[in-house]
């Protein structure tokens, strides 16, 4: 199943580009901890795909482990939605 939005796409570049992440290292594998973000940068950093892509996760959703859990899981809510 195919989706409309590339989510991890979206990931890496709010990373680089808003939180100064090395592309380099990250990977899907990574977590948000790995890659010297915390907890608060981490909220601002939900918040910000979630506007994005018009979603909205309960914060029991918003406590993914990897990069590739998030793209998945936001990536779900966008088709759930009808994107």
């Amino acid at each position: 199943m195919e989706s409309s939005v590339n989510a991890y796409a979206l990931i890496v570049e709010k990373l680089t580009q808003d939180f100064g992440v090395d592309a380099e290292a990250i990977h899907p594998g990574a977590t948000l901890s790995e890659l010297g973000i915390d907890s608060l940068s981490a909220v601002e950093f939900i918040f910000e795909l979630e506007d994005e892509l018009g979603v909205e996760l309960d914060p029991e959703e918003a406590e993914f482990e990897t990069l590739q859990e998030a793209a998945d899981l936001l990536e779900q809510r966008v088709e759930e939605k009808g994107g």
